[in-house]
This record gives structure tokens, sequence and C-alpha cells, in this order.
């Protein structure tokens, strides 16, 4: 069993208001079934993950609405910045950097397995923490099992605990000091992770989360020597980094 630790950022959200992709639910239904978020995902920019528990997700009723009926699912990229509605899609695979890079890395590795966890970790910050909820909730139903089972023969299970997966502090609207600190509870979370599961099924997947946590996430994988990948622009190719360079092997 192949395990995928990857962080959780807001792709999911800012990809859904691509122009693009209202442009494709106006060519097929003028008045239209697109909802906008935009100026609603504003207001949660700079706010923390634990607004999320203090308030419970029925305050976001219309966000996890919107992304899991119209986002998610039933709605395919045909070409860059092009989008059309495919009904009966289980699974938008370029709904966000953590979907995209899991159906690649999935698909780099079916041929030698079948079984995947998908291990996510949260930055301190409400809308990764609703990003996580949703991704979970999608991944895990019997929709997306069945397409992952006929398109890479792969059976997927997701795991979080919010209690010890969201990293407290790790939120660039916190300023740079904070956010550097809170890198070190990051380290000790992949620690534990480390020991979790066997080493040479580990993969650090760190195409997902904030983007300054790239060079972190690099060189803790470095450390505990697992295979770390990122993918290739908007391509399909996944790197290697750490295999790039032999003395870090």
């Amino acid at each position: 069993m192949k395990t995928i630790v990857c962080p959780v950022g807001a792709s999911l959200f800012y990809n859904y208001t691509q122009k693009e992709v209202a442009a494709a639910f106006e060519r097929v239904n003028k008045d239209g079934d697109y909802i906008n978020l935009g100026d609603r995902l504003k207001k949660f920019n700079t706010q923390d993950a634990k607004r999320f528990e203090n308030t419970g997700k029925e305050a976001y009723n219309d966000i996890y609405h919107a992304i899991e009926r119209f986002w998610l699912k039933d709605i395919q990229q045909t070409a860059p910045n092009k989008w059309e509605i495919k009904k009966h899609n289980a699974l938008n695979e370029s709904a966000s950097a953590e979907v995209y890079s899991l159906v690649n890395i999935i698909q780099y590795y079916s041929k030698q397995e079948n079984n995947f966890t998908l291990h996510l970790i949260c930055p301190d910050s409400l809308l990764s923490r609703l990003a996580v909820d949703m991704l979970q909730m999608h991944l895990e139903s019997e929709a997306v099992q069945v397409y992952l089972k006929r398109t890479y023969s792969a059976q997927l299970k997701v795991c979080f605990d919010a209690k010890v997966d969201c990293i407290k502090d790790l939120n660039v609207y916190k300023g740079a000091s904070i956010f550097r600190d809170a890198t070190m509870k990051l380290l000790t979370r992949m620690t534990e992770i480390e020991k979790i599961y066997p080493k040479k099924d580990l993969v650090l997947n760190t195409t997902g989360g904030y983007k300054v946590l790239l060079p972190y996430l690099t060189v803790i994988g470095a450390h505990f020597k697992i295979k770390t990948c990122y993918i290739f622009e908007n391509g399909r190719e996944l790197l290697f980094p750490l295999e790039t360079f032999s003395f870090l092997r």
C-alpha cells in the first residue's frame, strides 16, 4: 500500500472561481447553475482553521453546495483554460492541485500498487480546513471509489485527524516569524507520520498547500529519506527532486 502525504491549500476554491469555469456553465444554461463564491471566499482568506470547529460546517452550506455539486464532479477540463460540463463524471481530476497530483501519483504507481492511502495535512487556514473536509468526503464517496477502480484499478482511503493533522499557526497571514515557528510543528507531525507507515511506501506530495511550504517539505523529505514528488508545471509528469542528486538518496 502506498501512502501519499499531502498538505492542502485553497486551490479547490480558487480554481472554481476562474472566469472560464463560469463560462462553461453559461454555455449550457444561461440562467446558470454556477454560484459565484468570489466575495464570500475573500472574507475567509485570513481566518484560521479553528473557526471551522467553532462554527460548524453548516455555516458554509452555500460553499459546500457549490463545490460538491458543481465542481468536484460533472465538469471536466478539456484544454488549458477550457472547461466543459460533463454529467456523470464522478471526479473532476483538475479540481485542485491536491486532486490533480493525487490521480497522477496513483497512475504512476498503478502498475505495481492498487491500494493507496491519502494522508492530508491542513495548514491553520479556514479555507484549507474546508477543502480538507470536502476532499475527504468526496474522495471516499462510492462514486469516486468506483471511478478510481475503473480508471486506475485503484482503491483509496483518506486519513485526517483534525486534532493532530491541522498544524497550528501554519498560516501565511500570521507573518513570517509565526509561520517559521509553525514549521517546527509540521516537522513534529511528519516525525509521527513517518513512524506510522512503512518508509518504503511513503510518498510526500509537495504539490498541494502553500507554495512557501515547498522548500520546508523538501528538506523534511530529505531528512527522513522519504520519496518526495512534485508535479511538473501544468503537465502530468512527476518530478522526484531528491532522486536527482545522488548525495540526497
